[in-house]
């Protein structure tokens, strides 16, 4: 008889194999949970790696630099906005001088002017520009501008060089056409050098006001630069531009009218004032001037919708025939706001005029002393015919009664 082998066999017609042992269910067994495990592995590995992702995602995301917003730019009006900026050194001296000129048409300008340039300051006689502020702050700093070029000026802003720079961040891109050099005893140091790179704040504010080897026409190129880079800075984002309206102490609607339609312009149209070299004046040996027929020139050309009078400007030297100081200057300002040029303020060869006297110098000039006297609204009018003089048309000798009337604060004289 046979005998069955082990193996496969017959159950309900199915062909099956035969029942594992128990050592090949422990196997099995084993070999499923190390796959499970090595699965829950893999999972949380992949889970660690999306978590980490996702944190450094995130915390990117959260940490990012907000994205700069243009500024939203307003036009000027139709008759042009000006804007007068100075910035000083820690003595308070204008170092960096600029106008912003814009127009609803026209294209907008800055023009700079060296700092040793000779002008009137209405009061205290002929000095340099850059001691305007120190004299008599913003409003003589206006009034000395808008004396030498006759024009009119809406808003005036002063900081300090390092006030202004410091809205830019880290650094910005400044493109130099020529280098920065001093020289010291031991010879001549490149402190910048030509060319594109990033500066700093501390770079710009050195940028702005130290002169450096060559004149003074050689560093406003360099100051040009640093507006141009400060200006793009403020046409990309918005907070830049604010924060230099609020350095300045401008947060006005005509002053954001001006400098924002002059930031985005492209390119940014820079000029300097035309001048004219005197060598050998001035404690530096450099100072310029500009002349009457140059400034008027200038103005006429690519700033006339700032022009306060026809030129020529009659010519006004005011002198003090009172005795007290500062006396000059309140008249002074009335008479530069209504369009004439102060040429010159002294002491009258007296000091004791009770009665100020306006003398035409000449009899072509006689129509405008009476005008002048209705104007601060007391005095006497004189002809002076037998010499008159060649340099001013009109002459003001200032006596107390204009002085009681700047003391009553008339509106002439505020």
């Amino acid at each position: 008889m046979a005998r069955s082998r082990p193996g496969r066999r017959r159950r309900s017609g199915i062909i099956g194999q035969a029942a594992p042992t128990h050592r090949e269910i422990e196997r099995e067994a084993r070999s499923q949970a190390a796959k499970i495990a090595r699965r829950r592995i893999t999972v949380a590995t992949v889970v660690a790696l999306v978590v980490v992702a996702a944190t450094v995602v995130l915390t990117t995301w959260l940490n990012r630099p907000p994205e700069a917003t243009p500024p939203d730019v307003d036009s000027p009006p139709e008759t042009g906005a000006a804007l007068l900026l100075g910035l000083t050194d820690d003595r308070g001296s204008l170092v960096t001088i600029g106008l912003v000129a814009s127009h609803s048409v026209e294209e907008p300008r800055l023009v700079l002017f060296p700092p040793s340039l000779a002008a009137v300051l209405p009061g205290y006689g002929e000095r340099n520009m850059a001691e305007a502020v120190a004299f008599g702050g913003p409003d003589l700093f206006r009034l000395t501008v808008t004396n030498l070029l006759g024009i009119r000026i809406d808003a005036v802003g002063v900081a300090t060089v390092d006030e202004f720079v410091s809205v830019v961040g880290d650094s910005l891109p400044v493109d130099l056409s020529s280098p920065l050099i001093i020289s010291d005893a031991d010879g001549e140091t490149v402190v910048f050098a030509q060319g594109l790179a990033d500066r700093g704040p501390g770079d710009l504010a050195r940028l702005l006001s130290e002169q450096g080897d060559g004149d003074e026409l050689a560093w406003l190129v360099r100051q040009g630069a640093v507006w141009e880079a400060m200006f793009a800075a403020a046409a990309a984002d918005a907070d830049v531009l604010d924060g230099i309206l609020a350095t300045i102490g401008l947060p006005s609607d005509i002053a954001y009218q001006s400098l924002s339609t002059a930031v985005v312009s492209d390119p940014l149209l820079i000029s300097a004032i035309p001048t004219n070299r005197a060598v050998g004046v001035g404690s530096t040996g450099e100072r310029y001037t500009v002349s009457t027929e140059d400034g008027a020139a200038f103005v006429t050309e690519l700033l006339d919708y700032l022009q306060i009078a026809d030129e020529p400007r009659l010519r006004v030297e005011i002198l003090n025939g009172t005795g007290l100081v500062g006396t000059a200057g309140p008249v002074a300002k009335v008479l530069i706001e209504a369009g004439y040029r102060v040429v010159f303020t002294d002491n009258a060869d007296r000091q004791d005029f009770e009665i100020s006297r306006f003398i035409a110098q000449g009899s072509d000039h006689q129509a405008a002393a009476v005008a002048v006297q209705r104007l601060l609204g007391t005095g006497d009018v004189f002809l002076e015919q037998r010499q008159p003089s060649g340099v001013v048309d009109l002459t003001i000798i200032v006596g107390s009664d204009l002085v009681r009337r700047s003391d009553d604060n008339s509106s002439r004289f505020r």
